[in-house]
């Protein structure tokens, strides 16, 4: 969901540009969220991750040179593929090891650079192929929430506990406890979550040792952006739903283990001075601030100290719960 949201600025960029162009997502299904109430996407297109041939033929003739112009920022042999197919012209990345037939899809393309450009910056280089000024402008989904109806009158603050991967997960312990600090000062707390069992589980056992707010599996993502929005803070680890408290310019907390920063950081809200964040980045850029553990492996940029995503990280569990207390002006 993040690289979704991330991409963003290039429809906006090309909406301040052109109020009348025809600007449609192609992603696959389960992302569709991310884009919910965006004002610069006429059409969603969400696709199957998997179907029978004879679907996918349909989806090719009915995508067939449908566009003036495809961009992608996701460097996959996929993506080049219904680009060349959508565009009559096709503008995207490729790797060092993409093979020459997936290269050929493209009309124009960059080497993709997953190291040392920030996503935002790096996807709207494809900008420059049909000149529009990139604006650096995230746009988070938005859904219509009546808040008196969901959150207590008082001041709150959202918490996502739950990332997609064990090795981006924070100790749930340490969630009761900070949890547990924001109530002492008379401040609710509303968890955040999708609907997948195990989060769901998760963000349970948060409630029943807290008695905050769950609203974990209830809302859709621009009915989370639209909560986050009023809330005094959000905490989060490095997840989708971190980008989008970003992008509404609520104060974000972002906890950071193995994951490059430089790359990945949540975009400072309305932020436009090149990449905003170092490798180390234990520091507080206008409304976000990034949290990294003391280890001095960080960031390693593994998918967990076993390098698998079923590991975790040691960086992150253990990452005291006073580095994010201190972060909280309440």
């Amino acid at each position: 969901m993040g690289d979704v949201l991330l991409s963003t600025p290039i429809a906006n960029s090309i909406r301040v540009k052109d109020p009348e162009a025809q600007i449609d997502y192609l992603v696959l299904k389960g992302s569709e969220g991310i884009l919910e109430g965006n004002p610069d996407i006429n059409q969603v297109i969400a696709l199957p991750h998997r179907t029978s041939f004879i679907h996918r033929i349909k989806e090719y003739f009915s995508l067939w040179r449908k566009y003036d112009v495809a961009l992608s920022p996701v460097s996959s042999d996929r993506a080049r593929l219904y680009g060349f197919i959508a565009g009559k012209k096709f503008y995207g990345f490729y790797n060092e090891h993409t093979s020459q037939l997936s290269k050929f899809f493209l009309t124009d393309g960059f080497l993709f650079d997953n190291i040392n450009t920030h996503t935002v910056i790096h996807n709207q280089k494809l900008l420059s192929f049909i000149d529009i000024k990139p604006s650096n402008k995230v746009i988070p989904p938005f859904k219509e929430l009546n808040l008196s109806n969901t959150v207590l009158t008082q001041e709150y603050i959202v918490i996502h506990p739950y990332p997609k991967f064990n090795y981006k997960m924070w100790d749930k312990n340490k969630w009761v406890e900070l949890v547990r600090y924001i109530q002492e000062r008379n401040i609710a707390v509303v968890l955040t979550g999708g609907s997948e069992k195990d989060e769901i589980e998760y963000c349970k056992d948060i409630e029943k040792a807290t008695q905050c707010k769950n609203l974990a599996g209830k809302l859709s993502l621009g009915e989370v952006a639209h909560l986050i929005k009023g809330a005094k803070y959000f905490v989060g680890p490095d997840t989708g739903i971190t980008h989008i408290a970003a992008a509404t310019g609520v104060r974000t907390i972002a906890l950071f283990g193995p994951t490059n920063p430089v790359k990945w950081g949540p975009w400072p809200y309305n932020y436009s001075h090149g990449n905003p964040w170092s490798t180390n980045s234990n520091n507080t850029i206008m409304n976000i601030s990034i949290i990294q553990g003391e280890q001095t492996c960080i960031p390693c940029g593994k998918e967990g100290c076993k390098n698998t995503i079923i590991s975790y990280s040691d960086c992150l569990l253990l990452m005291p719960t006073k580095l994010i207390t201190k972060q909280l002006n309440i």
